[in-house]
């Protein structure tokens, strides 16, 4: 493979374009689609990439093999949830052309999951990039989620006026309680919902400008915010520091780009990083290994 980075996809079309899907989405902020819309002809694999919308695909039954920052899971099998996010670095390889079920795909504003009620403050942990991306399910409460999902697709065959994409947000949000109630992640209650909302906002920035800047001082910057502030609603947030958190991502996407066949020169410039020897240091200080030995594990 050439090196040439991961690839980011600011809209559905371009991404269906990338996997050779011939889906074309109907409004820019949300797209419903049957996996049997799609192309025969699709991409058998795809290269590292990343989003800045969210993708459930609710799987009656599939095969393939799905790559989030590096770590590979094979799926073979009925009632599957999975999920892209925003910032996450992912790639995927497809055995069965014949996927049955569907996917919902969103940009972040079309549902403002993070505030949705400032009186229960909710951590939407399933569409947390840091999180699992897969969720297997028995007959029962996949087909509930199905059923939304076919409510969905249907109405996004209408003419989407304000009436049915109202309708399609409300299910969007319906749709999210359920599968978050089923991942059963606890919701922390310990900061407010500035806080989290600040928190939330910074993660975002980082997964889209990762490449441009590693200072927490440019991120505070964007938020409006001072460094100070920035660092204490973070940790307040998610027990970790801004610093540790972009470390911690340059440590996955570095590892994503390895496994990939980038050498350890293009991924050190991919960073911006002063030279190789400072990203191998980097690398090592914080995985153990250095960048050529984690390549040949």
């Amino acid at each position: 493979m050439s090196m040439k980075g991961i690839h980011n996809f600011t809209n559905f079309n371009d991404f269906h374009h990338m996997a050779n899907g011939g889906l074309s989405a109907s409004h820019e902020d949300l797209h419903v689609f049957n996996f049997n819309e799609i192309s025969k002809d699709s991409n058998k694999s795809t290269p590292l990439f990343k989003t800045n919308f969210y993708q459930i695909g609710l799987f009656s039954s599939v095969l393939f093999e799905v790559s989030y920052f590096g770590k590979p899971q094979t799926i073979n099998q009925k009632n599957v949830i999975v999920m892209f996010k925003p910032g996450q670095t992912v790639s995927f390889s497809k055995s069965d052309p014949n996927a049955e079920g569907y996917a919902i795909m969103f940009k972040e504003h079309f549902i403002d999951w993070r505030l949705s009620n400032s009186n229960m403050l909710r951590d939407f942990s399933i569409l947390n990039p840091s999180f699992n991306s897969v969720l297997f399910l028995e007959d029962e409460p996949f087909n509930d989620l199905l059923e939304i999902a076919q409510k969905m697709h249907y109405e996004y065959r209408l003419t989407l006026n304000v009436s049915t994409l109202n309708i399609l947000r409300l299910y969007s949000q319906l749709l999210i309680e359920k599968i978050n109630r089923l991942y059963s992640q606890p919701v922390k209650s310990n900061f407010t919902s500035l806080q989290y909302k600040n928190a939330q906002d910074f993660k975002t920035l980082v997964y889209q400008n990762i490449q441009k800047t590693k200072s927490v001082s440019d991120y505070a910057k964007m938020l409006l915010l001072t460094e100070k502030t920035l660092i204490n609603h973070f940790k307040q947030s998610t027990e970790m520091t801004p610093k540790d958190f972009i470390n911690n991502l340059i440590i996955e996407e570095s590892k994503a780009l390895l496994s990939n066949n980038a050498t350890v020169d293009q991924v050190s410039d991919y960073f911006n990083f002063t030279d190789q020897a400072h990203f191998s240091n980097f690398f090592k200080k914080k995985t153990g290994k250095t960048p050529n030995h984690f390549k040949k594990s």
